[in-house]
């Protein structure tokens, strides 16, 4: 079972559904936990498009205004839920995993800015954790640090810090190593300040039970926090589908493709016949063509993430240049419009029915097919 948990930030921004769904996806998440909603009646279709098509099972806390706000989702047919608490600053949901006789209870953490509070909430947590049995993990943004290296051009406030670890003590704990060469998981607008923020702890029989566990920081995208993946379980991927997606129609690219394809011409093949023809060799074309466009695409989308990782861990050791800024400023604009794109993949991924309408329109849309009452007639050149 594989865990993400991201501050996101507010819900309602756009590209931020398609760049957690693409994480999603990429590392089969199981359990996804998100912190600032910053919205109140979240909807169920408003979250699907952040979890993706499979089903899920999900429990939410709203925000208070623009402040807070949570939301635990997972997939049901893996984790199955007979218990949920919900807190202003944590969601509680006990199950078991499929596979695992163990309880387990997932707590999804977004700890108050106020020290008072935040005092109160590690107390009930630890109270919380002695109502079950069981494996147990709680992620999340703690809004607090363990020691000073945790902070970087901001207060270290050692108190706070000493409450903090008690917690941890007191709820006997322990932190998963943090990999993805961050030692920082919030980053300020500006890049001047960093704090690691968000964190994964569990259980000595969670730890047990997933020795091999990894933890990654992702990059920074569309939010200042880093989401964190935890990986307990082998990622294995087949061989993808050709699919058609919406995205690709905006490209001017394609319509030169549409009308190579046509202007080579079907010979002297029947009309079924050569429509057939027309579409498996489309197909191949646009295979070809997205082929080399995406090797372009995804080129200058892993240059602009490189350049934005790397931007970030010089700001983990030392204050950013104007120029570097603006270099960062960039960067996110590069991956803002990838994202965009993918979000218009998420919209509708077209299957086979959805790609021949398509192909209709453009073709009647170029006199090569002729709708005539009931038939649509091809007009062979």
């Amino acid at each position: 079972m594989n865990f993400l948990s991201v501050n996101v930030r507010g819900v309602g921004v756009a590209g931020k559904p398609a760049w957690i769904n693409q994480i999603i996806r990429e590392n089969r998440v199981d359990f996804f936990g998100v912190q600032e909603t910053q919205k109140v009646a979240v909807s169920r279709n408003h979250m699907g498009k952040f979890w993706g098509n499979n089903e899920f099972e999900w429990a939410v806390v709203d925000a208070i205004g623009r402040s807070g706000g949570l939301v635990s989702m997972w997939n049901p047919a893996l984790f199955s839920v007979t218990h949920v608490t919900t807190n202003r600053n944590f969601i509680l949901t006990v199950g078991n995993i499929k596979g695992v006789e163990s309880l387990c209870c997932i707590v999804n953490v977004y700890a108050p800015n106020d020290l008072g509070l935040r005092r109160n909430l590690w107390n009930s947590l630890v109270d919380l954790k002695s109502n079950f049995d069981g494996l147990w993990i709680f992620l999340g943004d703690f809004n607090d640090v363990r020691s000073p290296d945790e902070r970087f051009n901001s207060v270290f406030d050692p108190n706070s810090a000493l409450a903090f670890n008690n917690f941890i003590s007191r709820a006997d704990l322990e932190e998963y190593s943090m990999g993805g060469g961050r030692r920082f998981t919030y980053m300020s607008e500006d890049g001047e300040k960093l704090s690691k923020l968000d964190r994964v702890l569990v259980n000595e029989s969670f730890l047990n039970s997933w020795p091999d566990a990894t933890l990654k920081a992702l990059p920074r995208l569309h939010s200042d926090h880093c989401p964190l993946i935890l990986i307990t379980s082998a990622i294995h991927f087949g061989v993808a589908p050709f699919r058609f997606f919406n995205s690709w129609l905006g490209n001017n690219n394609l319509d030169e493709v549409v009308a190579s394809v046509f202007s080579e011409g079907v010979g002297g093949a029947g009309p079924d016949k050569a429509l057939s023809c027309i579409l498996k060799r489309l197909k191949e074309k646009i295979k070809e063509w997205r082929s080399k466009a995406n090797e372009a695409e995804l080129l200058e989308f892993k240059r602009a993430v490189s350049m934005l990782s790397v931007l970030e861990e010089h700001a983990e050791a030392r204050s950013l240049s104007m120029d570097e800024k603006l270099l960062r400023v960039e960067s996110k604009r590069i991956i803002s419009i990838w994202e965009q794109k993918k979000c218009k993949d998420l919209a509708r991924k077209l299957k086979l029915n959805g790609f021949l309408r398509e192909t209709i329109i453009r073709l009647i849309f170029m006199g090569l097919l002729i709708v005539e009452k009931h038939r649509i007639v091809l007009v062979v050149l």
